[in-house]
């Protein structure tokens, strides 16, 4: 990806960039969400980063999964290089 700088002067500069962003993939969001409550886990016990994953699935266009390690497990993982 080829990287691109916008100079900005003032907010409605930055606000017509906004406009022209992707919209979410409603359906990417809808598989990121049914993923999230067949994980063996209390349904939104993760809160905000359940919140952020579904954002991101819709933002990217694609059903993201997330593993996520509390520290006790991760002490206990065996780690490779």
């Amino acid at each position: 990806m080829a990287h691109v700088t916008f100079p900005l002067t003032s907010l409605s500069d930055l606000g017509a960039l906004t406009r022209d962003l992707p919209q979410a993939d409603v359906a990417a969001q809808d598989a990121a969400r049914d993923r999230q409550n067949a994980l063996t886990k209390p349904p939104g016990s993760l809160g905000r980063l359940e919140e952020l994953a579904v954002f991101m699935a819709g933002w990217q266009q694609q059903a993201v999964q997330i593993t996520v390690i509390c520290p006790r497990q991760a002490a206990r993982a065996p780690v490779s290089r």
